[in-house]
């Protein structure tokens, strides 16, 4: 039997991967892998009931070991996700530490959690910053090491995700995987995430300080 089809989707933390594979998932047929490698180790993938059919595996850069990551994303086709604002990112990743709010799918929702982050009431540490930093810094040294696979910018995908869903298909071939869908059940059921539309930056307190580190 053939193997089914794995695209890995290599990002970091609030890079909008959910949204962008979710899309993905939804046009073209494929499995989502939500967080798995975030709770288990690659080697166990096999054992995995999305990895039973045509998938988008997520990949974020600190989910496998840096020793083993190298070799890992050479095993199939990868695209690659970055956002070009890199404040908003950093930001948005340390509201979702500290609010433990992944991601909102409701008017309402999102009303609640706006609302219930006052301005200027978060602060974000340095030691959060070197982190997020050496992330994207191993995202960037992966994607030229790989050197292969398409590279996304999240706010032209936001922009036109229907043109950036087309040449994705077209360089990876994705159509064939639709066809292959005979009845309802082949077809995965997607929930889309809303876009949280929060001015981040008057929710954080030391401002300044973030974009004296971010320099921007």
């Amino acid at each position: 039997m053939e193997e089914p089809y794995r695209l890995g989707l290599v990002t970091t933390s609030r890079s909008g991967s959910t949204y962008f594979r979710r899309h993905l998932c939804d046009k073209y047929g494929l499995w989502d892998s939500t967080s798995w490698l975030k709770f288990n180790p690659y080697e166990k993938i096999a054992e995995a009931p999305f990895a039973k059919r045509h998938h988008i595996l997520k990949i974020l850069t600190h989910y496998i070991p840096e020793e083993k990551i190298y070799n890992i994303i050479r095993e199939f086709d990868t695209v690659w996700l970055y956002r070009k604002d890199t404040l908003k990112q950093f930001l948005s990743h340390v509201a979702r530490l500290r609010t433990q709010v992944n991601l909102v799918y409701t008017e309402e929702d999102i009303s609640s959690l706006n609302s219930s982050i006052k301005d200027n009431s978060l602060v974000a540490k340095y030691r959060e910053y070197l982190t997020f930093k050496k992330r994207l810094e191993l995202f960037w040294d992966l994607y030229y090491t790989r050197d292969g696979g398409t590279l996304v910018e999240y706010e032209r995908f936001v922009s036109d995700p229907l043109q950036v869903g087309w040449e994705i298909m077209e360089d990876y071939n994705l159509e064939w995987i639709g066809w292959e869908a005979t009845s309802p059940e082949d077809w995965p059921k997607i929930r889309m995430p809303l876009g949280l539309g929060i001015d981040y930056e008057k929710k954080f307190k030391n401002i300044d300080e973030i974009k004296e580190w971010i320099d921007v």
